[in-house]
């Protein structure tokens, strides 16, 4: 601070002297007797008398010199007006004076470099003339950034001495006030010498404003003379500039042309020398050629500079077209004009994007040009020291016969070596500057792409917002026949029709081939149908065919028919094309009828695939009756399409804006209608339940009313857009519809052709599966053998996976890929328009942040997490869990983790891209969760209790489980409860909190080993050693029953009516009651055939006491019981 007071008053000398030259006496204030004079030297005075002072407080006395800091400061800003006032004196002189510099710069003569002009002169003079140049370049800018503000600049001025004077009137009324009670004189004193000099500035600044007003009209004259000066001087720089360059590619381009003569003479003396020498000769050769000629490295840096130089040049332009263009549109604004500027303007983009792609990246020359300057270091750094290499070179040599030999023959290869060195270090000089010129242009062209990709986002973002033209009128509509006369009447049609003429003249061949392509479509298009039906309707029908190639087939003459038209159609173009200029009449006819047979292409395969016994409805299994109303539909329109197709695409191409006013867009219009009914054709609700849908049932269905609307609405909006102007969008969008439409049969017939070859081949294995089982039992009935006793047990089959799993992991697959080529193919289409949406990233909608395209990526993101959970996890475990060494159920627990984590990740997304991050929203989920907790206490103990059985696993899908009284299989673990299905396929929901609270038995939970008891009873009198051993060589043959734990039986005690046995087995689970039915029936057998009985509950009944006799079942008594009662008593008595 205080270095700054002490040098201000040497620097504020010439300030004052100006302030007080240029400052009105209107505006001075006269010093009093006690006022500090406002000059430097008198504040620094009153600055050193205050640090002197011992009595005032610190902070007074910081305060204090604060205060005269900044009205040393104000002081300067006031000498700075100052000066700014003085420059803007005269302005009209300075315009005379700048047009004299001008004028005498163009009468003078162009720059010639003088003769014999030496090298190191010359790279000086251009390294200057460089530098120069840059500095011209900068100022040309500034002049027209300046010229291009003082029109805003000119609004700002009245603003800002408005504002100084508002702040004088402050300052004023602060003067005028009274002091406060309490301060300090020297306090106050300062306060007052800083307001004056905050006066003193505004007062100056204001003088500078109100003269720069009065001379703006003048200095705008001048800025426009200056800026013609600086463009004479750049064009004289530049000028001088490409002679210097090219004097110095002379100079190298000579000396390399001498280098090479010399070692051209070099190697002819050598040619009769020693090998060595030469050998080394032609090695110099060889590297002088690769500095000169055609494609030497000389040239190549010529090139390159070039390229360096159009890229910088264009990179320039594209800048300055930038800004033009911003600047256009933020002072314009929505016109005609502008929305045709920009449409031409993205058309040059395009083509320019072609060529800079085209072009390519350097970065593989870049790094064989590093290779080759290292290579060429790596020898010149062998090479260092010439007598070592010489003493090399003559160790290679075979002894010399003499002295004097082996002198001459070291003098050779010095000489060799050393003009070697000398071309290793020419060599590495220029492939140094290859190099450099090869990063240069790589910069430049990547610094025209970045801009280049700015200025398009611009056009994009802006051009689909536009009126391309004037609303749709009477004077439009009236203008049609006119044009439409023009059009037809257009004198180029002649020229068209001449160069097609001479390119056949020049061409022979063509005519010829023309009318062999005409001969052959007309020949073999019936052929060619009726290969077609033939093929559809003989071998997909047959049950047995597994081959793809009948679908092939079909499909290329699917091809061949749809392409017929159309390829003659293409003809003529293709060769107008190669003939016509660029932006003729003519070629613009090439492009509409190109355009024109690839739309009857598209529209001829479909209709050709929805033949009755076409692609579709034989092959892919399309629903017939909807299908060939939809081929029927295609054939009808696609005739009264193409010509207005025609039109509009002649119109699009053609420079007559006229054509594209009116005739374009009635074409355009009638498309539209055209369209229209065919929709109307197709989706009626009637039609679409009766021909597209089997039965009430399906989505197309269902929404069978909304098909129509939806499709008639696109169809009206886009004819809107023609009617209010925006023709260039609806045209635009119109083009990527039908792309986006093309992509979509593309994408059907390939899938249902890969559908197909699936169906075909589940088919070949199906069928081949099923003869082998037929091989099989045929085996077992010629030769069966039962197992003799003791045989070990067979193995059990391996199994076999299910063709309908195969079947429907495939559809999974497939549609997963179709899905991504969709959206891929929707990307390409789309990316061009995509920018016109981001103008909506500058409509907020809360906050500062967020605007519409958040809330839309917020949707977007909710659909893909949808999505994206319904359907990652099943292609996680088909594509990767299922090619792990981990169990069914680990998959199922990582898949259903996977759902949760993509369902939590996606909601913090959609949420965080509407601006409620967890920092703004952790307060209000804590209550939430709380509010939650008490009123869905039970859902969430349930969602707990789900993590806790996928993450601790006590129930697993497929087990078999008893929960209270229900037994059954689990089918399913979802987030609020498990679905049990039990034996009779019913289905038992139960909440998760039971299986963690509740008792829960698992019969599988370890292993799946289950034991199954056979008690058996056998008559008294029975073999209990046989009947033992018998159970246990039943229970061990049986394939399905364990060895480990081994079958068990036991003699388990003496029952009422048999002896009793039981018979323990172990199987797996899946196969108890099978093996239980195999044991039970093979118990009876064997025990029959070793006739042991098989015990049944009986009973011996002893009366006594019987008063009357029995009798025998159907016998009656002789006598009446009654008289035998008697008698029996008289024979007892």
């Amino acid at each position: 601070m205080l270095g700054l007071l002490l040098a201000l008053p040497a620097a504020f000398a010439r300030g004052d002297d100006a302030t007080t030259q240029t400052q009105p006496a209107a505006t001075s204030r006269p010093a009093s007797a006690a006022e500090l004079e406002l000059t430097p030297a008198a504040i620094q005075g009153k600055v050193q008398e205050i640090e002197a002072a011992t009595a005032l407080d610190a902070e007074v006395k910081k305060k204090i010199l604060d205060s005269y800091a900044q009205a040393l400061a104000k002081l300067q800003a006031a000498a700075d007006w100052a000066a700014r006032t003085a420059k803007l004196e005269a302005p009209d002189r300075l315009v005379v004076a700048v047009k004299d510099q001008e004028a005498q710069l163009a009468t003078r003569p162009a720059f010639e470099a003088p003769a014999g002009m030496l090298l190191e002169k010359a790279k000086e003079e251009l390294s200057a003339a460089k530098t120069e140049l840059a500095e011209v370049e900068k100022s040309v800018g500034d002049m027209e950034d300046q010229i291009k503000n003082r029109p805003a600049r000119r609004q700002e001025i009245p603003k800002l001495v408005a504002d100084a004077r508002k702040q004088i009137t402050a300052i004023q009324g602060k003067l005028d006030a009274p002091a406060a009670e309490g301060q300090p004189p020297q306090a106050l004193k300062a306060e007052q010498v800083l307001l004056r000099a905050q006066k003193k500035a505004l007062e100056e600044e204001i003088v500078c404003h109100e003269k720069e007003l009065a001379t703006y009209e003048g200095f705008g004259d001048l800025l426009t003379a200056q800026r013609a000066l600086a463009a004479r001087r750049r064009e004289h720089l530049t000028q001088k500039v490409a002679l210097l360059e090219e004097v110095l590619v002379k100079a190298r381009t000579d000396e390399a042309a001498r280098m090479e003569a010399e070692a051209r003479e070099a190697a002819r003396k050598a040619a009769y020398a020693h090998p060595l020498v030469r050998e080394l000769a032609e090695k110099n050769l060889a590297l002088a050629e690769r500095l000169n000629g055609p494609k030497g490295l000389l040239a190549l840096i010529k090139q390159v500079s070039d390229q360096v130089q159009d890229a910088q040049k264009r990179a320039g332009d594209t800048r300055k077209e930038f800004d033009s263009i911003r600047d256009r549109l933020n002072r314009t604004g929505v016109t005609h004009a502008m929305a045709a500027l920009l449409k031409e303007k993205r058309g040059d983009l395009a083509q320019f994007s072609r060529s800079l792609r085209a072009q390519g990246s350097k970065r593989e020359e870049i790094a064989a040009a590093q290779l080759a300057r290292d290579e060429l270091e790596e020898e010149r750094a062998k090479m260092g020291n010439v007598k070592a290499t010489v003493q090399q070179i003559l160790a290679r040599a075979a002894p010399p016969r003499s002295e004097w030999e082996r002198e001459n023959l070291a003098a050779a290869i010095t000489d060799q070596v050393e003009s070697r060195l000398k071309y290793l270090d020419q060599l590495t000089a220029d492939t140094d500057k290859y190099f450099n010129a090869l990063v240069d242009l790589e910069t430049a062209q990547v610094q025209l792409r970045d801009l280049t990709r700015s200025l398009a986002r611009v056009v994009d973002e802006r051009i689909l917002w536009l009126q391309s033209h004037p609303p749709l009128g009477l004077r439009a509509l009236a203008a049609v026949p006119r044009d439409f006369l023009s059009l037809v009447r257009h004198d180029d049609w002649r020229s068209a029709a001449l160069a097609l003429w001479q390119d056949a003249r020049d061409l022979f061949y063509l005519p010829v081939l023309i009318a062999a392509c005409l001969i052959a479509a007309l020949v073999l298009r019936p052929t060619v149908r009726g290969r077609l039906s033939r093929w559809v309707e003989t071998t997909p029908q047959q049950v047995r065919s597994c081959s793809i190639r009948p679908t092939f087939k079909a499909g290329l003459y699917t091809l061949l028919l749809s392409a017929l038209g159309p390829a003659l159609l293409a003809l003529a173009p293709w060769r107008l094309l190669a003939t016509a200029e660029p932006g003729s009449f003519a070629y613009a006819l090439a492009q509409a009828t190109l355009a024109t047979a690839g739309l009857f292409l598209a529209l001829n395969i479909l209709r050709y695939a929805c033949l009755p016994n076409g692609l579709g409805v034989k092959h892919f299994g399309w629903e017939a009756e909807g299908t060939v109303l939809l081929g029927q539909a295609v054939g009808a329109l696609q005739y009264a399409l193409l010509p207005v197709v025609f039109l509009i695409a002649l119109s699009e191409a053609s420079d007559q804006q006229a054509w594209q006013a009116s005739l374009g867009r009635v074409a355009f219009l009638v498309a539209q209608v055209e369209i229209l009914i065919v929709l109307w054709w197709v989706l009626r609700p009637r039609v679409l339940a009766e021909r597209f849908t089997d039965g009430e049932s399906g989505w197309v269905f269902h929404s069978r009313y909304l098909w129509l609307p939806l499709a008639a609405a696109g169809v009206v909006a886009v004819g809107a857009l023609v009617v209010l102007g925006y023709y260039y969008t609806a045209v635009q969008l119109s083009l990527r519809v039908a792309s986006t439409l093309w992509l979509v049969l593309s994408i059907l017939l390939v899938y249902g052709l890969v559908i197909r070859w699936l169906m075909l081949t589940r088919r070949r294995i199906a069928i081949k599966r099923f003869q082998e089982r037929q091989a099989a039992q045929a085996a077992a009935q010629a030769e069966p053998k039962p197992p003799a006793e003791g045989a070990p047990s067979p193995a059990a089959e391996e199994p076999k996976v299910s063709l309908a799993a195969i079947s429907g992991q495939t559809r999974h697959l497939l549609r997963a890929v179709t899905g991504l080529t969709f959206l891929g193919g929707l990307w390409v289409i789309w990316r061009d328009v995509l920018p016109a949406v981001m103008v909506f990233t500058r409509q907020p909608l809360w906050g500062e942040t967020v605007t519409i395209a958040h809330l839309f990526y917020s949707l977007f993101t909710v659909v893909i997490t949808v999505i994206a959970a319904r359907n990652l996890p099943g292609l996680l475990q088909m594509v990767i869990l299922q090619r792990l060494p981990i169990k069914d159920d680990v998959r199922f627990a990582v898949a259903t983790l996977c759902r949760y984590v993509i369902t939590i990740v996606g909601t913090i997304v959609a949420f965080g891209l509407i601006g409620m991050d967890w920092s703004q929203i952790q307060w209000l989920v804590a209550a939430m969760t709380v509010g939650l907790g008490f009123g869905l206490q039970d859902i969430f103990a349930n969602f707990v209790s789900g993590l806790i059985i996928l993450w601790e696993r006590p129930v697993r899908v497929g087990d078999l489980v008893t929960v209270g009284d229900v037994s059954g299989s689990v089918s399913q673990i979802r987030m609020r409860s498990t679905t049990i299905t039990d034996w009779d396929c019913k289905e038992l929901i139960v909440p998760n909190k039971d299986i963690i609270t509740g008792r829960v038995l698992n019969w599988t939970l370890s292993n799946r080993t289950f034991r199954l008891v056979f008690p058996v009873g056998v008559a008294y009198g029975s073999d209990v050693e046989l009947v033992h051993k018998l159970l246990l060589r039943i229970a061990g043959e049986h394939p399905n029953v364990l060895e480990d734990p081994a079958p068990q039986c036991f003699f388990m005690g003496f029952g009422a009516s048999s002896l009793d046995f039981e018979l323990r087995a172990y199987v797996n689970i899946e196969n108890g009651l099978a093996t239980r039915h195999d044991l039970n029936m093979t118990i009876d057998r064997v025990f029959r055939e070793s006739n042991i009985e098989i015990a049944f509950p009986q009973m011996d009944l002893h009366v006594k006491g019987l008063e009357q006799p029995l009798w025998p079942l159907g016998q009656a008594p002789s006598v009446p019981p009654r008289a035998a009662d008697e008698s029996g008593r008289t024979g007892r008595a």
